[in-house]
């Protein structure tokens, strides 16, 4: 379900990006829309929903989409659009062959792209075990709830922006 999950919100996020498309005139062609480059080293830069509506001064959704999902290449460290779109990516070429797991949790690794964890656990102050790539405790359930809200937060204020357009 994780997976599902996870393909159903960039699926919404894309849906959103051909919204864009449409209601802000950005003449995309359809089948290349999308919120950012799939990978910064193509030469398709000014060709996405982000770089179309950076260039339309002082709009608040430009704003609004670098702040809530940043740029690949300028995403803030453990800002939690880079984590979605680390498992997003994982999920997409290969299954996350690693959870940690405890009775009642299941536990998603800190970095999806290390398929074998080869580090030592180490101990915090308290006593509590630090096992390697786990150090967030990343829970499934709760951070796909995370995921959720969040894009369904971004889905309407996005949704805000689009709308005094239309009106």
């Amino acid at each position: 379900m994780f997976e599902n999950i996870i393909f159903n919100l960039t699926s919404a996020l894309d849906a959103l990006a051909h919204e864009i498309n449409q209601i802000y005139g950005l003449k995309i062609d359809f089948e290349r829309v999308q919120i950012d480059h799939h990978r910064p080293q193509q030469n398709n830069e000014g060709d996405c929903i982000r770089c179309k509506l950076d260039n339309i001064s002082e709009d608040n959704l430009a704003k609004y989409l670098n702040k809530e999902l940043p740029r690949k290449n300028m995403i803030p460290i453990n800002h939690w659009y880079d984590t979605f779109l680390k498992y997003r990516n994982q999920v997409m070429h290969r299954i996350i062959y690693e959870l940690m797991l405890e009775p009642g949790n299941d536990y998603l690794p800190d970095d999806p792209t290390i398929l074998q964890s080869n580090g030592r656990i180490t101990f915090d102050a308290n006593g509590s075990p630090l096992i390697p790539n786990y150090i967030h405790r990343r829970e499934l359930r709760t951070y796909t709830r995370f995921c959720f809200e969040k894009v369904l937060e971004i889905s309407e204020k996005i949704q805000s922006f689009v709308g005094a357009k239309i009106s």
